[in-house]
């Protein structure tokens, strides 16, 4: 497919199109490319007619991946930046706009810091909706930022030790037990065990949930005692009652049942002391068994 047999106009058009990720409506390109809706529209016809563009409820499509990639060699780096920065301009102003495409073109217009802001937007509107696969990607290309952007904590709105635990967790939530183990790992690595126990703790009791659904299980009950063994007995509190409820579960899936019923009713009864109905909940199904 040759881009050449529409005009000038028309091939500009398709120039930018190609920038965009999926569909692209007409509204956009006018934005973008500066030309008015009449003109866009007259050029995304020429465009249809010449069999380049596909018509679609959303907008518009490039037919051929192949053309795609010939209108995106034939575009300068700094024509290639400018477009993408005014893709970014205009979808900051579009409410129904997706977070993941402006977080693409943020990055690809250079602007690091600003897309790592949309990539975690993004990944908070993934999570509301549960798709935590995707949500796990977005987070993980604002981690790819995190050493190239001045104050990657105001950006990303959290410390990195919080940002890699999100993204485990996301990671694991999306069937990716492995990139979990990986990313909860290098949180801990982050961790002062000695000033922050607590932290370390719930860290390594994640890691042993992870490795539960991975080929290094066996690793798993060794890392829930070192987590036991992180967070201080006294005083009661939230991370105490989750480890030991991490542990109780552990040695049930073991057959160690007589130890399962103990440390699981002192979970129990650390989670009702300090208020957490979750990991009561934790505890008591594993009595339950």
């Amino acid at each position: 497919m040759r881009a050449d047999i529409v005009s000038p106009p028309a091939r500009r058009l398709l120039r930018i199109a190609s920038l965009a990720e999926g569909d692209v409506g007409d509204m956009l390109l006018g934005e973008v490319s500066g030309l008015s809706p009449t003109e866009v529209r007259d050029h995304l016809h020429e465009a249809v007619d010449a069999k380049l563009l596909d018509a679609t409820p959303a907008g518009v499509r490039l037919r051929h991946a192949l053309l795609r990639e010939a209108l995106q060699h034939d575009l300068l780096a700094g024509e290639r930046r400018e477009y993408h920065a005014a893709f970014a301009r205009a979808l900051r102003d579009d409410q129904a706009a997706s977070g993941t495409q402006l977080a693409y073109h943020l990055q690809e217009a250079g602007d690091v810091a600003e897309a790592m802001r949309a990539w975690v937007a993004a990944a908070d509107a993934a999570e509301a909706v549960f798709a935590f696969a995707e949500a796990h990607h977005h987070l993980s290309s604002a981690l790819a930022a995190w050493d190239v952007v001045d104050d990657p904590e105001r950006r990303a709105g959290c410390s990195r030790v919080q940002l890699l635990a999100r993204a485990a967790e996301d990671a694991f939530l999306g069937g990716e037990a492995e990139r979990a183990c990986a990313l909860v790992t290098e949180a801990i690595d982050h961790v002062d065990e000695t000033a922050e126990p607590r932290r370390s703790g719930i860290l390594h009791e994640r890691l042993c949930r992870y490795l539960r659904d991975t080929t290094e299980r066996d690793r798993a009950y060794e890392v829930m005692e070192r987590a036991v063994a992180l967070v201080p007995s006294a005083p009661p509190s939230e991370e105490r009652a989750r480890v030991l409820a991490g542990q109780a579960s552990r040695l049930m899936t073991l057959g160690r049942l007589r130890d399962a019923r103990g440390v699981a009713e002192q979970a129990a009864e650390m989670a009702r002391h300090v208020g957490s109905a979750l990991v009561e909940s934790q505890a008591l199904n594993t009595l339950g068994a």
